[in-house]
């Protein structure tokens, strides 16, 4: 036989396995494993069978291709095994049975998204918590240093937030996420990480006559919640001014100290901008303003 055209009927059945996989279509995958094709055959992006039928949720075909010994942490050219794959299509049962199975929970692609990652990001909870109840491990950064908490923050899915930060039990993650938060002016997603109860909304309200009340503002205090942010910005700007920067760097700090006193700063700035109201509202009931 023409050496040529057994490679095209090689290459013609293997796409065909491949689709047959993604389809669901278990009678034709195993007619394809009996006739010779390879279990870990693969696409042109690294996709094999197990990745496919892990993406489309086919509980039943994932369980027979690893019966049949297909590798469970196999991953893509970007390093996606079919979990991450699974918690990226937000399907749950395939993620619980490959997890079953041995797939490891923490593993990282190429760009260092885990499973977990990939579920906050697409806002698929039920994902979210599987993963975190079968120790996905949510301080695990991808290389540009974003946590699932911190690209659920990003993408607004506030309830995947409230349910990382419940795990979040000795506050790992929060502190980076905030500084996130400071680089963007997110005041939301600071306010969102800053509440006890996890609320987005940033509530002004104190205790005063044994009732909630708003603040309210007077013409003096209004002007000097004003200034003071003013304030607050002009440092937040002159902190930034790259003479000012290396002159800092090279005379004062090693680049760690460096970089981590910018980062203090940042969330610094975000929690004056925050509670200058709350600064007001105690100024003026501890003071001698308006007497």
């Amino acid at each position: 036989m023409d050496p040529f055209f057994s490679l095209s009927l090689q290459s013609d059945s293997n796409t065909s396995f491949l689709r047959a996989a993604r389809a669901g279509n278990i009678d034709k995958v195993l007619e394809f494993l009996k006739g010779g094709v390879d279990i870990s055959t693969c696409n042109q992006n690294g996709l094999n069978a197990l990745h496919l039928a892990a993406k489309e949720g086919h509980e039943e075909l994932v369980e027979e291709l690893l019966e049949r010994g297909a590798p469970v942490d196999s991953a893509t050219k970007k390093g996606n095994t079919a979990l991450h794959i699974a918690s990226l299509a937000g399907q749950r049962e395939v993620a619980r049975l490959l997890v079953k199975r041995g797939a490891d929970v923490n593993a990282q692609s190429q760009s260092g998204f885990t499973p977990l990652y990939m579920a906050a990001q697409e806002n698929h909870l039920d994902v979210v918590r599987y993963l975190l109840e079968n120790g996905g491990n949510q301080s695990i950064a991808t290389e540009d240093g974003f946590t699932p908490l911190a690209i659920a923050l990003q993408q607004g899915h506030n309830s995947v937030v409230s349910l990382l930060l419940e795990h979040d039990t000795k506050g790992k993650v929060r502190l980076p996420a905030l500084h996130i938060a400071a680089r963007k002016d997110d005041t939301k997603s600071a306010a969102l990480l800053l509440q006890n109860d996890h609320n987005a909304d940033v509530q002004s309200k104190v205790r005063k006559g044994g009732r909630d009340e708003s603040l309210h503002f007077s013409h003096n205090q209004f002007l000097i919640s004003f200034v003071l942010s003013y304030f607050i910005s002009l440092f937040y700007l002159i902190y930034l001014s790259s003479d000012l920067a290396i002159y800092l760097h090279i005379y004062f700090f090693s680049r760690d100290l460096y970089v981590s006193l910018l980062e203090l700063i940042d969330v610094f700035c975000v929690l004056l901008f925050l509670y200058n109201d709350w600064i007001i509202w105690y100024c003026k009931n501890f003071s001698v303003w308006d007497q």
